[in-house]
């Protein structure tokens, strides 16, 4: 997101790819499954009222694959 915005909450949602639009997560595959893995991601902003206050951040996500797996006929998962 490169716009000004109000404060509050925000959520993003990553469609793995970088700033050129090419896929960064290695291993994916033909059904279109990214790799699990450790991401690391910038966060930045400026004060648009004094641009000489900024804020700057890496910080990482875990990004984990998760495989639906039919149980074999007969048996069934239950969560508890």
């Amino acid at each position: 997101v490169d716009e000004i915005q109000g404060s509050g909450f925000k959520s993003v949602e990553w469609n793995s790819t970088n700033n050129f639009e090419k896929t960064v997560a290695s291993g994916v595959s033909a059904r279109g499954e990214y790799a699990s893995g450790v991401y690391f991601y910038r966060l930045e902003a400026k004060s648009v009222t004094d641009p000489s206050k900024s804020f700057v951040q890496v910080k990482k996500m875990l990004l984990l694959r998760w495989c639906h797996l039919s149980p074999p006929v007969g048996m069934k998962i239950v969560a508890k």
